[in-house]
This record gives C-alpha cells, structure tokens and sequence, in this order.
C-alpha cells in the first residue's frame, strides 16, 4: 500500500519571505515588461524591476503634486491681490517684491502669499529628490531635482530686492527644472517622455529669448510665464506618472 504524499508548505518564516520576494519580483517584472519592447533610445527605464522602490516613486509623485499644486494655487493668488497687476508687463518677481530705480515695494498679501508658497515648493522638491532617488536610483534626475528645489527656495528668501542674488537664484530654478523635464524624457515611458521633452525645451528656449530681452510681442512678464507655464505642467504630469507606476506595483 501506498502511503499517501504530504505537501508541506513554508516551514520557517525565512522560506515564507524567500516565496513572498520571488512574487514581488515576477510582478516587478511584469510591470516594466513593456519598457523592454521599446526602441532602444528610449529604452532607458527609470529604474529595473529588481531596484524599484514604488512605495517611494508614489511618495515623490504625491508630494511633487502637492507641491506644484500649492504653488499654482498660490502664484494665481497673488496676482488676484496685487492691484493692477499686469502678467505682460510685470515680472513674476514682482509678486514678491516691486523694484523701480531702487524703491522696492511689497504689496500684501501678495507679497507673502507668493515668497511663502515657492520657499515651500522647493522643500518640496528637495524631498521629492530623495524619494525619486530612493525609488529610482537615478542620480542625474534627482539630482536636478534637488537643485531645482534649492533655486525655489532662494527665489523666496533672496526676493527682488536682493538685487543680484535673486537674479542668480531665479536663473539657478529656471535651467535646473528645464534640465530637469528633459531628463525625464530618458527615464519616462511616451507619451509622457515626449510630453517632458516638449515642455523642457520651451522653457530653456524661453530662457534663452527672455535673457536677449526678445519678447515675441509677450511682454516681459509673458515671456517669464513660457518658461515657468510648462515646466508646471511637466512637473504635475511626471507626478501622476510616479503615483502610476506606485499603484501599479502595489495592486
């Protein structure tokens, strides 16, 4: 007589995490299976399965949400306070503070509503840096990232009547989050590679117009809003892309 075969499950705790590893990576693996069947300029995957941290990637895509969202919110805010306020005319800076032949004014509650909320945009930033870095482990984007973060927060505390230092931090945001989107277009499946690459080259093509006082019939301050307009948008984008790719994995 036969004696019957007994089917011994996990014995240990060690064989039951060693089981519960081997599924996260087959599901890893499914989800960045399409990145593969890509040509392969654009095959640069933000991350490998077996490296991908989404708990992270979904927390720096909710706080760059956040934190670009607040900052929307807040920089239309600020032009609704400031009486007479003229976006062709009038630079964004002149939100934070107003300077003419050295007389520097800051009109309330403008003043504070805008330097507030891109001080904390760019903690923001500086935060998402981290997780994008944690969960991805790409450098170059989270480093870019970060500084991106750091000229926000200078823009803030080093406002227009700082003359100087404010120009140099306001250039410092501008090219590293222009930089930035384009870095994106590496790590980022289409159409969102295609998106960020767009929105990053107009605003480095903004940067160089705004830099030779060519206007293009916008205005300064026009001219200013095409380099920080999409980069907005790119940023909101590749937050909703890196909550995607969070609840994909999770589910």
């Amino acid at each position: 007589m036969l004696n019957p075969v007994r089917v011994r499950g996990p014995s240990s705790a060690t064989e039951r995490r060693s089981g519960r590893d081997r599924g996260q990576q087959v599901n890893r693996s499914a989800i960045w299976s399409n990145v593969k069947c890509l040509p392969k300029f654009l095959n640069k995957r933000l991350v490998t399965g077996r490296e991908m941290d989404a708990p992270n990637l979904r927390r720096a895509g909710t706080i760059l949400i956040v934190g670009v969202g607040q900052f929307a919110f807040c920089f239309a805010l600020a032009e609704i306070y400031y009486p007479g306020y003229n976006v062709s005319v009038q630079t964004i800076s002149d939100l934070g503070a107003t300077c003419k032949s050295g007389v520097c004014e800051f009109v309330q509650p403008s003043s504070d509503i805008f330097n507030a909320s891109i001080v904390l945009l760019g903690i923001m930033l500086l935060v998402t840096a981290y997780f994008l870095r944690m969960g991805s482990g790409s450098k170059s984007l989270s480093l870019f990232e970060g500084l991106a973060g750091v000229g926000s927060i200078g823009v803030g505390i080093f406002n227009e009547s700082y003359g100087v230092a404010h120009v140099f931090f306001s250039a410092f945001a501008f090219f590293s989050i222009g930089i930035q989107a384009l870095l994106v277009f590496k790590v980022a499946k289409p159409p969102l590679s295609y998106f960020s690459a767009v929105t990053g080259v107009i605003t480095l093509v903004a940067i160089v117009l705004y830099g030779s006082d060519t206007y293009l019939g916008l205005g300064q301050g026009g001219m200013e809003r095409m380099i920080v307009y999409p980069v907005l948008l790119g940023a909101l984008a590749f937050g909703g892309y890196l909550m995607a790719i969070g609840e994909a994995y999770l589910r």
